[in-house]
C-alpha cells in the first residue's frame, strides 16, 4: 500500500481514468468508420460492440483497431483499478467491501484482455468467456464502488449514481442476452452497458482531479 501511495502522490491517478477512456472512445469511432466505410450497414440495434473486432467480417481492418484498443486498456485498467482502490482506502471504505471491488474489477480487467485477444470469429468460446468477465464482474465492479460511494459522508451521493446506472444496465443486457428477445434489444443494451461505462468513467475521473485525496 505504501508503494501505491508514494505512486499517486507524484501522479495524479485521475490521468489514467482520462486515457483509458479516451482510447475506448477513440477507438470504437474509428473502428465503426472503419466498417461504414465502404457502405456496411452497422448499427446499436443490429451489431454488437464485439462485432468490429471480427476478423474475417469486419471491412476495411476495422478489427485491427478495435483490438489495439482493447490491449491499450488493458494496460491502462490496472492503474486505473490500483488508483480507484488508493482513493476508497483513502476515503476510510470499509476493507472488506474494497477488496471485493478490486477482486472484480481484475477479473474485468483479465475478462478485457481475453475479449481483445481472442476475436468472437475464431476464438469464439474464449471470446465468450472474456466477454462474460467484462460484464459480469463490470457489474460487479461498478455496483460496489455505486454502494461505496453512498458510505463515504464526504462524497456527494450523485456520485454513486454512474456506478449503479452501469450495473443496473450491465444486468438488464445479461438477462436479455439469455433470453428468446430480439436481437435489436440485446445489442441496444450492451452498447448502453457501453456508453454508461463512459459516463462512470468521466464522472469519477473529473471528481478525483478536482478533489484532495
Amino acid at each position: 500500500m505504501d508503494k501505491i501511495e508514494k505512486f499517486y502522490e507524484k501522479i495524479n491517478g485521475s490521468i489514467f481514468i482520462f486515457l483509458g477512456l479516451a482510447i475506448s472512445v477513440i477507438t470504437i469511432i474509428i473502428s465503426v468508420a472503419l466498417y461504414t466505410l465502404t457502405g456496411t450497414s452497422y448499427s446499436i440495434f443490429t451489431h454488437y460492440i464485439s462485432d468490429l473486432g471480427a476478423v474475417y467480417s469486419a471491412p476495411n481492418n476495422a478489427h485491427v483497431v478495435f483490438t489495439i484498443g482493447m490491449v491499450l486498456q488493458s494496460f491502462v485498467q490496472p492503474f486505473t483499478a490500483l488508483f480507484l482502490f488508493y482513493f476508497l482506502r483513502k476515503k476510510g471504505t470499509d476493507t472488506k467491501l474494497t477488496n471485493v471491488w478490486f477482486a472484480c474489477s481484475v477479473l474485468a480487467f483479465i475478462g478485457t484482455i481475453m475479449a481483445g485477444v481472442f476475436p468472437e470469429d475464431s476464438w469464439w468460446r474464449y471470446h465468450f468467456y472474456g466477454a462474460f468477465l467484462v460484464f459480469f464482474f463490470g457489474m460487479m465492479s461498478h455496483g460496489f464502488f455505486g454502494f461505496a460511494v453512498i458510505t463515504i459522508p464526504t462524497i456527494t451521493n450523485k456520485h454513486a449514481f454512474p456506478g449503479l446506472l452501469v450495473a443496473t444496465i450491465n444486468t438488464i443486457f445479461m438477462f436479455l442476452y439469455i433470453s428468446n428477445v430480439p436481437q435489436s434489444a440485446v445489442t441496444f443494451f450492451e452498447w448502453m452497458a457501453l456508453f454508461s461505462g463512459w459516463i462512470f468513467s468521466l464522472d469519477v475521473g473529473i471528481y478525483t482531479l478536482r478533489t484532495q485525496y
